[in-house]
């Protein structure tokens, strides 16, 4: 993260794992710790077109871990939970405080998101900047046409202003009609002027910029956005997000980011 605040700290004060009230941020993967630490995250259902942001709590030396409806037993290397009523949540991702994960419960939908380490609210900057670059996952239904694409983010968030702007680019992946194609730089897609609040994120306007989807038109201008983000680690060093963008019945956007 690349960060301009305000509030008189050392560059290496941004960096510390401790803050005041003996509250200790811990990286997500951490393996010999024993904290428990609030976790926060933002949920996406594709099926539904719906998203959410939850609260939870990973407690390393139970190996447990809670994600609003979601809890089980967490491994070691904490990339995999087992479901307590069955199923298992994957965790992926190299960011310090966040992870994307994927929820398949042996009832009800899969999910996927965004969860970590969350910012205590006390500790978001009020004034200043940040920009964050991480990584993006994308899927596309443009009419018969699928697209499961990885790329890159880029975001901003003014604290001062309570904004966050956040890009997916460099969208590379599959296409899949009647076969599979290998597909490059597929789309840009911006999510502008989400209104921060507290350690979350919520809103924004899209856009989506590509030579071929949607015929190179883009969204409509009548698009629903959904979009929840959250802010991960000491002093938001992380932010992560999921959006979900419906644009006609047969043309929709979801996705997955986390920048640092």
């Amino acid at each position: 993260m690349n960060i301009r605040i305000a509030l008189g700290l050392t560059a290496a004060a941004v960096t510390m794992t401790a803050c005041g009230d003996g509250l200790e941020y811990v990286s997500f993967a951490d393996g010999t710790s024993t904290a428990v630490s609030a976790l926060t995250g933002q949920s996406l259902d594709s099926s539904a077109h719906t998203t959410s942001q939850l609260s939870g709590e990973l407690d390393r030396a139970a190996n447990t871990f809670e994600l609003g409806s979601l809890d089980g037993s967490i491994d070691l290397a904490r990339t995999t939970v087992t479901l307590t009523g069955g199923g298992v949540v994957d965790l992926t991702g190299t960011a310090d405080f966040a992870r994307f994960y994927v929820a398949q419960p042996t009832v009800g939908n899969q999910t996927r998101g965004v969860v970590g380490v969350s910012t205590v609210t006390y500790n978001v900057p009020v004034t200043g900047t940040a920009s964050y670059t991480g990584a993006s996952q994308v899927r596309i239904q443009d009419g018969l046409n699928f697209y499961e694409l990885q790329g890159t983010v880029a975001a901003t968030a003014d604290f001062a202003a309570g904004t966050l702007d956040v890009t997916l680019d460099d969208l590379d992946g599959t296409q899949t009609f009647i076969g599979v194609t290998n597909v490059t730089d597929v789309a840009t897609i911006t999510i502008a002027d989400a209104v921060i609040s507290g350690n979350t994120a919520s809103g924004g306007t899209s856009t989506l910029v590509s030579a071929t989807i949607n015929g190179g038109a883009g969204f409509s201008g009548t698009q629903t956005t959904l979009h929840e983000a959250g802010f991960y680690g000491p002093y938001a060093d992380e932010v992560g997000g999921v959006l979900d963008i419906v644009d006609t019945a047969t043309f929709t956007v979801s996705g997955e980011y986390i920048g640092d």
